[in-house]
């Protein structure tokens, strides 16, 4: 693979489509959101523990926030800012979407494989899709024929391994 695009088009990611673009600025303005408070914490100079202290948590749980892999809930952001002396404000605004074609209710994706057919998260399936196409040690060869796509509106995953 030669670059972040190739995967994009891999994955079935249209970036062209306002709802892909919308996910992932969503994603990028979070993510912003966990490095700033992070930068603000380490310019104060306060380290984890001092955070986990005054949020009366265990250190590891700072930690963990302080990933960009964490997903933590606003109450654990909160809590986060408050310990640093950070104000977070927030800014909604609507966008003109095109109406989803399909909703789904779960993130439990089907995909097939020798004609059964086995249910995961989107976040294995993801895991999956993405090491056999860059042909991961235990994970089937990239040479492996498959169809993927994901769509970040109904947040599933479609892997068709032939």
């Amino acid at each position: 693979m030669d670059s972040f695009e190739d995967l994009e088009r891999q994955l079935g990611i249209d970036m062209s489509d306002p709802r892909e673009a919308l996910a992932a600025d969503l994603v990028a303005a979070d993510d912003e959101l966990l490095e700033e408070l992070v930068r603000l914490r380490k310019q104060s100079g306060m380290s984890k523990a001092d955070v986990a202290a005054a949020i009366g948590r265990h250190r590891s749980v700072v930690t963990n926030f302080e990933k960009l892999t964490a997903d933590p809930h606003l109450s654990t952001i909160r809590r986060y800012a408050l310990a640093i002396g950070a104000r977070i404000s927030h800014h909604v605004e609507p966008v003109d979407l095109p109406k989803p074609a399909s909703a789904a209710s779960s993130d439990v994706v089907e995909v097939q494989s020798g004609g059964s057919s086995v249910g995961f998260s989107v976040a294995y399936a993801v895991h999956n899709v993405v090491t056999s196409m860059i042909g991961a040690e235990d994970a089937r060869p990239a040479t492996t024929p498959a169809t993927v796509g994901i769509n970040t509106t109904t947040m599933t995953v479609q892997v068709q391994i032939r």
